[in-house]
């Protein structure tokens, strides 16, 4: 398998960039286009569909190819990925038609291959990933290399889209399925954050909606917490974005993944959370990575190259608040990915990311990194 990584600002630098690319014969056959919301979305599917291209792609909050990080630009990987290896299939889905979407996927990736990986990439907040990747699970094995991001955007934290080459949504999902037989793909997800204090206990709740903590209203404990106070006469929802700072959530039989806070509703004092909270669940609160996070990287890179040492390409999908928690390590933090493989990169910041910790299971994270690595077999 070849691959490059292009990028650019327009439709035109774009158009460029692909012709440069195949001037020397390559051809590839799938592109993995992360874009801005402000760029023309429906251009660039245009020019790849020209060239017979197939189109995974995602909105950004963010885009990088190797060490170039940008933001309201267009980056693409291009592959050619026999086609007879791969599938790209589109659904809509909200929260209640989520098992059934993951489940219409999996059946897919089953009859075309007998051993499919997925590659996912989720749009709009009522999606439930969680519910996706338990699906997708108790279809294909626990065992199945499922991983991906959610959609991002610069512009708004509502307008969240994916997109092939002629279908876009803001409520749904693309899948990049993956014939594992012919296509080696590794892969891990990282995040750095260290728990702190006590055990806290959910004491209520209801999907991404905390209502109490220690019987006590979410919305005040955690407000205690993070040294912040609202006014008396405020009775909307508060957005929360001062700060990046997940709670580490626990469960039986799993290890711990990070929920970032989204928003604080004053009148109901609940917390909402980027992603699942159970009932009955506890948590700690979480110091950020420090410097620390680039050796982590780094060793955990070295562990994944012993089962996969020659890449052709990498796809990164690496959370927005990590721009935040982490500054200028981010940078650092993908250079290691880099210089690991040496081979094209491209990846997004994204809303929520899907992989598994070194040791764990396929989890649906937040302020995580998560990584995979591609390689033709041979």
């Amino acid at each position: 398998m070849k691959a490059k990584s292009i990028k650019g600002k327009s439709k035109q630098e774009i158009q460029t960039a692909l012709e440069q690319s195949i001037a020397d014969g390559f051809k590839p056959t799938l592109a993995m286009v992360f874009l801005s919301a402000r760029q023309d979305r429906e251009a660039v599917c245009s020019i790849l569909d020209k060239e017979n291209i197939s189109v995974f792609g995602a909105t950004t909050a963010g885009e990088f190819i190797d060490a170039d990080f940008d933001r309201d630009s267009i980056v693409i990987l291009l592959l050619d990925i026999n086609p007879d290896n791969f599938k790209i299939t589109f659904r809509e889905a909200d929260y209640n038609t989520s098992r059934e979407v993951a489940n219409s996927i999996a059946a897919s990736g089953m009859n075309e291959f007998p051993n499919p990986g997925f590659i996912l990439a989720i749009a709009g907040r009522m999606v439930n990933a969680v519910e996706i990747i338990n699906s997708l699970e108790d279809k294909v094995g626990t065992n199945a290399f499922i991983y991906g991001g959610l959609a991002g955007n610069t512009i708004s934290g509502t307008e969240l889209f994916v997109f092939d080459n002629k279908k876009i949504t803001n409520s749904g999902l693309i899948a990049l399925i993956i014939d594992h037989d012919k296509i080696n793909m590794t892969g891990f997800a990282t995040s750095g954050w260290q728990p702190i204090a006590t055990f806290h206990m959910v004491t209520k709740s209801e999907n991404n909606t905390i209502y109490t903590i220690d019987d006590e209203p979410a919305m005040d404990m955690i407000a205690q917490y993070l040294g912040i106070s609202f006014d008396a006469d405020d009775k909307n929802e508060k957005i929360y974005s001062d700060d990046a700072r997940p709670i580490q959530l626990y469960r039986d039989n799993a290890s711990s993944v990070l929920r970032e806070i989204t928003f604080f509703n004053s009148t109901t004092r609940t917390v909402n959370f980027a992603g699942p909270v159970p009932q009955g669940s506890k948590f700690r609160f979480s110091l950020p990575p420090d410097w620390d996070i680039v050796e982590k990287i780094k060793s955990d890179c070295l562990s994944i190259k012993e089962q996969q040492k020659e890449a052709d390409a990498l796809i990164v999908f690496s959370c927005a608040s990590r721009l935040l928690s982490l500054g200028p390590m981010v940078k650092n933090e993908i250079d290691e990915i880099i210089n690991t493989w040496e081979c094209p990169v491209a990846g997004f910041f994204c809303f929520g990311e899907i992989g598994k910790y070194l040791g764990g299971k396929t989890e649906f994270h937040n302020n995580t990194c998560s990584i995979v690595v591609f390689g033709e077999k041979k």
